[in-house]
């Protein structure tokens, strides 16, 4: 039952109906505290530095001014964006911008978060780290996608199925190349 998944990425196989607003039902019904990202994760990104993104985020979650800065560089410490601080977040590629969307998205409260095509277009390497990201933080991501990685899954009321056929590890059918 989808209240009960261990932490961990779920790929949900779309099918020919409203997936998403089927899993968004299901989400509240069940009264999960969750949070839904934008289609394209990018548009989750508003200011004008990667610092500037994290504290953006603290701010709205009541932290004081006087702290913002060093609990966003915490944030980051010892991680992929530690030596991209004051950079753009228009300047990365869109790999790395995905990754710092659902990097700030995992540091919020809510013990879900649900997407939909938030990966498709990265590579296995990077959706890897974006895996071992959300293990971390001990959350379960569900993301709605026409990926073929590993294991997929589809919605079937208030529960989550495995499908039966995993699928192989390839990375999306337009083979993009690597832009993290």
């Amino acid at each position: 039952q989808l209240d009960q998944l261990p932490a961990g990425h779920y790929q949900l196989v779309p099918d020919e109906q409203d997936t998403y607003a089927n899993l968004a039902g299901a989400i509240e019904k069940l009264g999960l505290d969750c949070i839904f990202m934008p289609p394209i994760v990018t548009d989750y990104l508003l200011t004008d530095s990667v610092l500037r993104e994290a504290a953006f985020d603290l701010e709205n979650r009541g932290i004081a001014s006087s702290e913002l800065e060093h609990k966003a560089r915490q944030l980051y410490q010892s991680g992929y964006f530690e030596q991209l601080l004051e950079q753009s977040p228009n300047t990365l590629s869109v790999g790395e911008q995905q990754l710092l969307a659902v990097t700030l998205a995992l540091n919020q409260a809510q013990p879900m978060l649900v997407g939909q095509y938030c990966f498709d277009f990265l590579s296995e390497a990077n959706l890897r780290l974006i895996e071992d990201a959300i293990l971390a933080t001990g959350k379960v991501f569900i993301d709605i996608s026409q990926r073929n990685h590993g294991r997929r899954w589809k919605l079937d009321r208030l529960m989550l199925m495995e499908l039966d056929d995993p699928g192989t590890a390839t990375d999306h059918p337009s083979e993009r190349p690597d832009t993290l």
